[in-house]
């Protein structure tokens, strides 16, 4: 399944303006604004459970403490193929994402005679979490990167250490 924008904004919405609500009332407010969320046997509709499990796993929704996974945020429905089952009284909310902190700290103390001068350690940190790699990547246009990019992320190994982002992540590549 690929992630669909349209229909993960409208998941997003009733977290828009920093409402925190518990995961009973959002999922009410999802109910009365038509999303299904189960089907009629009372298993988890499969696009609801995979975008749920989505915002998750891209840190876009988190409970009070900024705790993004399944648990903290109280749904418990182990797969699709289970019945919607969640803790009604624990908290959800649009999770804030933190600016990166930048310490540009520069002193000079007398002249440089050399040529060449080595200034610091020469380290750069770049840090860059893989949901931005994968957004900037697609949004580039640039097909050889994008498919680089797959197959990385097809790699049984890069697959295993991200878990089941990476076919989120690949629908992500491959929406844009």
């Amino acid at each position: 399944m690929n992630v669909d924008p349209k229909y993960l904004s409208t998941l997003l919405e009733p977290l828009e303006n920093e409402n925190i609500l518990t995961l009973q009332e959002y999922l009410v407010i999802l109910k009365g604004m038509g999303v299904k969320l189960q089907e009629p046997n009372c298993k988890v509709d499969d696009k609801f459970d995979f975008h749920f499990r989505y915002m998750s796993a891209r840190k876009l929704i988190s409970s009070l403490d900024g705790k993004c996974d399944l648990d903290s945020l109280g749904y418990l429905s182990a797969s699709s193929y289970a019945e919607l089952v969640y803790q009604g009284d624990k908290t959800i909310m649009k999770a804030v994402k933190e600016e990166p902190s930048s310490n540009n700290t520069f002193t000079f103390n007398g002249p440089v005679t050399n040529q060449h001068a080595q200034f610091g350690n020469n380290t750069q940190t770049v840090t860059i979490n893989i949901q931005e790699l994968v957004e900037q990547v697609a949004e580039s246009g640039d097909k050889e990167a994008k498919g680089m990019l797959m197959k990385l992320l097809e790699n049984p190994t890069i697959s295993g250490l991200v878990g089941g982002s990476a076919s989120a992540l690949i629908g992500l590549l491959e929406n844009i």
